[in-house]
Parts: C-alpha cells; sequence; structure tokens
C-alpha cells in the first residue's frame, strides 16, 4: 500500500522535485512528510491579506498565504496543529499521528465557526481559520494549480 502512495504522490507532482520527494521519504523511513495546502478557492473571495501562521505542538512552523503549499518532514509520530484565528479565537488543534515513509496532507480554512462545531461572533467575527485533513486524491488535483514553496 505504501509503495502505491508513494508512487502516486511521484506521477502527480506532489513533491517539489518527484524523484527527489519520493526517494526523501523512502530513505528515511523514520519521517514522515506533512503536505500544508492553502488552495485559492478555499480562501476568502476578497483578499483579506491575511498570513496565517501554522504552529506545531504550539511553536509556529511557518506563515501561509492563499494558492500555495509547501511541506516539512517530520519524525514518527503525534502532532498537534493550529493557525492564527483572524476571526473568533477557537482553540482549535488538528492532531494528526505520523507514521514513518507516509505523506500527509492538511488544507487551511477559513470558514464560519459554526461549521466547525464552534459557537461564537457575528458577521465577520464569526469566521476563524482551520487546519483540516485533505485526501492525496484531492491534493494531487489541487497541488498543480498553486505555488509550491518546497520545504519550510
Amino acid at each position: 500500500m505504501f509503495r502505491f502512495v508513494l508512487l502516486f504522490a511521484v506521477a502527480m507532482g506532489l513533491a517539489g522535485s518527484p524523484a527527489s520527494a519520493a526517494s526523501e521519504v523512502a530513505a528515511n523511513p523514520n519521517i514522515a512528510r506533512v503536505w500544508f495546502l492553502w488552495p485559492s478557492d478555499l480562501a476568502p473571495s476578497y483578499d483579506t491579506g491575511a498570513t496565517p501562521t501554522i504552529y506545531v505542538n504550539g511553536r509556529p512552523l511557518a506563515v501561509i498565504r492563499g494558492g500555495t503549499a509547501f511541506y516539512r518532514d517530520f519524525p514518527a509520530g503525534t502532532y498537534g496543529l493550529s493557525i492564527d484565528a483572524y476571526g473568533t479565537e477557537t482553540g482549535q488543534v488538528e492532531t494528526v499521528r505520523l507514521m514513518p515513509g507516509t505523506q500527509t496532507f492538511l488544507q487551511v480554512q477559513y470558514d464560519r465557526t459554526w461549521e466547525h462545531g464552534y459557537v461564537g461572533g457575528r458577521g465577520m467575527t464569526a469566521f476563524s481559520f482551520f487546519i483540516t485533513p485533505m485526501s492525496a486524491q484531492l491534493a494531487a488535483a489541487y497541488l498543480p494549480t498553486m505555488t509550491n514553496l518546497g520545504p519550510r
């Protein structure tokens, strides 16, 4: 199964350099690659100028802009990922368990808080940023349309 996912990722161009990404993940069986995507059609229809910071276990990882993607390699383990709110503070943390030699895809969304099970806010303050899982198939469709920032 892993080889299929890895070959699928290479075939779909999910890495800055397909050969290097596949070999990097396969060559180091203790790491897991996490892709962070903010597809432009999931960004607000108006330009907020927002550049939210993504956090891993409460520590800043990187800033992301709409229409961009980047990746980071992590040791296998369990991580809590969050993002600046830019609206109603929800305290949302996406917990991911990373298995060695795998790739995980996470998307940034700017949504109404109630769509993610949070109460609060009115008008523009009823929105917040969220990090949610994305399937490899959906990521494969989005990545060619985005600016790939490479490793962060």
